[in-house]
């Protein structure tokens, strides 16, 4: 992508620009590489055409050569794979992280970290799988307000003989936002899907969270809402609040819940998407675009929702 791409959405330096172009020129083959391959690939298949001879020790000298080709194939694709990591994370490191700042104030960015997994269980959103990943910690403030936001992974792999089964319990972005009144109850509101979907944890029917309704028709068909303190979610859940999170929902087709607990507002989206992580090994504008949908994204809660207002409005 050529250094004027980036005007208007994001601002890098020469030496920057370079800095990424030599990452992105380094993802290739190099020649001793290619010259690797070659020889493998012609000693593999010498051990194939070879390999109708009787004689143990011939036969023990092929597979020993083909071992050796595949050592060699797996060398060099593993060190391509570092250079194309190493170049991934730079983009993270420079366009990505750019972009934040020019939008948020004491931004912290970690794409290699991400938020703890018995935290997350803790707070009891979705189930608690037996596989756990999580990337892309980001934090920062805007208005004031501060937010932390990453990608999430939950599996729960089941083995039986030789079956495994994969069961995706949640992928997609876990945001954190300083929520700013005042409240001292549990609150979830989840959206409605189908019944095999955006479905409660299984330890949730064991806790004090009971499902309160609202007047608001639509809200209550679009979401249901489960609280630990019935009078302090009506008083929590205002006519603008509730409008603000039907609105929301046009932005992703995903499964949210939103969790209010200790001061601070949780919106987990269940969308199977991994935010930040480039599709080939361009710079699109596509690409640029889809980070400024998520910063825009966290832009929308906090003035919509009025997270930088400490009263509750109606």
């Amino acid at each position: 992508m050529d250094k004027k791409s980036y005007e208007g959405i994001v601002d890098i330096s020469d030496q920057e620009h370079e800095k990424i172009s030599n990452a992105k020129l380094a993802t290739v083959f190099t020649k001793k590489e290619k010259q690797i391959m070659i020889i493998a690939g012609l000693a593999t298949l010498f051990a194939l055409i070879n390999f109708g001879y009787r004689e143990i020790s011939f036969v023990l000298d092929l597979v020993l050569l083909m071992i050796g080709a595949f050592i060699a194939f797996i060398y060099v694709f593993y060190q391509k794979s570092k250079r194309l990591k190493a170049y991934k994370l730079l983009i993270k490191e420079i366009v990505i992280q750019k972009m934040f700042e020019k939008n948020f104030d004491a931004v912290k960015y970690y794409p290699n970290q991400g938020f703890d997994e018995k935290f997350i269980f803790s707070l009891e959103m979705f189930e608690s799988g037996n596989q756990y990943s999580s990337n892309d910690l980001m934090s920062g403030s805007y208005k004031g307000v501060g937010f932390m936001q990453a990608d999430v992974h939950i599996q729960d792999v089941r083995k039986s003989g030789k079956t495994t089964v994969v069961v995706e319990l949640f992928q997609g972005r876990w945001i954190i936002f300083d929520f700013f009144k005042e409240f001292n109850g549990e609150h979830q509101v989840r959206k409605n899907h189908s019944i095999f979907k955006n479905k409660k944890p299984a330890n949730f029917f064991g806790r004090k969270l009971k499902k309160v309704s609202f007047e608001d028709s639509e809200f209550s068909k679009t979401y249901s809402t489960y609280t630990s303190d019935e009078q302090e979610a009506f008083y929590l859940m205002t006519p603008r609040l509730m409008q603000n999170m039907l609105d929301y929902q046009n932005l992703t087709q995903g499964e949210i819940v939103f969790g209010f607990k200790d001061k601070k507002l949780h919106i987990a989206i269940n969308d199977n998407t991994n935010a930040f992580e480039l599709s080939g090994k361009d710079i699109t504008k596509m690409f640029l675009k889809q980070v400024q949908n998520d910063i825009d994204v966290i832009k929308y809660v906090i003035d919509e929702l009025n997270l930088d207002n400490d009263l509750y409005s109606k």
